[in-house]
């Protein structure tokens, strides 16, 4: 199970109200996702905040995606769509970059490193992009882990990570 660990006096309670049924869906994916509770609202929370952030992600997650790109999988319709509308854009990449670069943050932190590596080769070969897509899904993860207080140091074939 992962866990944020928060300092004390950083903490900002919050009294909140749900919809009928809504505690138990929360309940529901927490459990999936390994998270406490108040990780996934939290968590869910972060995820939105970062794709208000890129005006093209947040169209999508704004509009009738929203449910869908927050459940395991994505109906093939919405998927489409998505493609349709972020074809050339560089966010399919930056993804794929964000969740992988995750993974090996997830791994490092059990690991007590402090440093995270990411083959950028592997990806780009298994996902063909252009030139422009790939300068562009670089310059979100960049501003993305940036943003959240990431070391960011991008090279030709790699992106490092050092938090």
């Amino acid at each position: 199970m992962t866990k944020k660990n928060f300092p004390s006096d950083t903490l900002d309670k919050f009294m909140l109200r749900f919809p009928s049924g809504m505690r138990e869906q929360i309940k529901e994916e927490s459990n999936k996702n390994g998270r406490s509770m108040n990780a996934e609202i939290v968590h869910r929370l972060e995820v939105s905040f970062i794709a208000d952030q890129n005006s093209s992600a947040a169209s999508l997650l704004h509009g009738d995606a929203l449910e869908n790109l927050l459940t395991p999988t994505l109906p093939a319709s919405i998927a489409g769509k998505i493609a349709r509308n972020n074809a050339n854009s560089g966010i399919a990449l930056a993804s794929v970059f964000v969740d992988e670069i995750n993974e090996l943050i997830n791994g490092a932190v059990v690991l007590g490193k402090r440093k995270i590596e990411l083959d950028i080769t592997k990806i780009i070969g298994s996902m063909p992009a252009t030139d422009a897509e790939i300068s562009i899904a670089l310059k979100l993860v960049e501003k993305i882990f940036d943003d959240a207080g990431y070391s960011v140091e991008i090279k030709s074939d790699s992106i490092i990570m050092t938090f």
